[in-house]
């Protein structure tokens, strides 16, 4: 496996700190989402030149959609599943009064993935109603509308579509999503997956990482010193995709 140092290159962002002290966050090509204490901010902008675009939420951050819609649990409540638009408009999904255990979005908003004591498996957002059938341990990553990436016991790399299951290898690391491709992270890590479950790019995450997610540009990661900003080498490209 060859480890692809990023470098400040013609063109990319290069690597960067932000003064910002976040207990969560969520990256999209819809902007950045963090979570300070109760509060949800949303962020514009590329690479650490972010600004503040006054839409706040009051909830649990749980997803970003590339449209800026968050997915909440609102005002903390994880029996109700709620979506924020940019415009800070806020509307119910999903209600589950026993409980939301995972949840995941699709790049575009189109599908969501579930687990609760209620509805379980993959779902429209616009209507409710089933994305398409599968028998995927969830939770998962959703790269598109109908591609859902996930691990099957112990450790192997599974993508699935309404065609099937396609086993890609193995992988030890926690599935995440970056812009439109699936990725791994582990403590010092975040690895980008190729469509065929190779590994197209390996980025370092910074000293004492604790949450960290990623745009097609590059990984967003929280640290004692503040927000890191770690480029992808040009940046990741999305496959055609269900």
């Amino acid at each position: 496996m060859r480890l692809l140092i990023v470098l400040a290159v013609s063109g990319c962002a290069a690597p960067c700190t932000f003064p910002l002290h976040a207990s969560g966050l969520v990256a999209s090509e819809g902007g950045l989402w963090v979570s300070l204490g109760a509060t949800l901010q949303h962020y514009t902008g590329e690479a650490c030149a972010l600004k503040a675009d006054g839409v706040t939420a009051n909830g649990a951050l749980l997803d970003a959609d590339d449209r800026g819609n968050a997915y909440i649990f609102p005002g903390g409540d994880d029996g109700q599943l709620a979506q924020v638009d940019a415009q800070g408009h806020s509307t119910l999904l999903v209600y589950a009064p026993r409980g939301i255990w995972t949840f995941g979005v699709s790049p575009g908003g189109e599908t969501y993935s579930i687990t609760a004591c209620g509805p379980n498996g993959l779902f429209s957002t616009q209507d409710q109603s089933p994305a398409f059938s599968s028998d995927a341990l969830l939770p998962g990553v959703l790269t598109g509308p109908q591609t859902l990436w996930w691990q099957r016991y112990p450790d192997h790399l599974v993508r699935t579509t309404p065609d099937g299951d396609t086993l890609l290898g193995t992988t030890h690391a926690t599935l995440m999503r970056c812009g439109p491709n699936a990725c791994g992270r582990d403590d010092r890590t975040v690895t980008v997956f190729n469509d065929d479950g190779s590994v197209r790019e390996l980025v370092e995450l910074p000293e004492g990482a604790m949450e960290a997610s990623a745009s097609s540009s590059g990984v967003y990661a929280t640290a004692p010193d503040g927000l890191h900003f770690t480029p992808f080498m040009g940046g990741t490209s999305p496959s055609a995709r269900p």
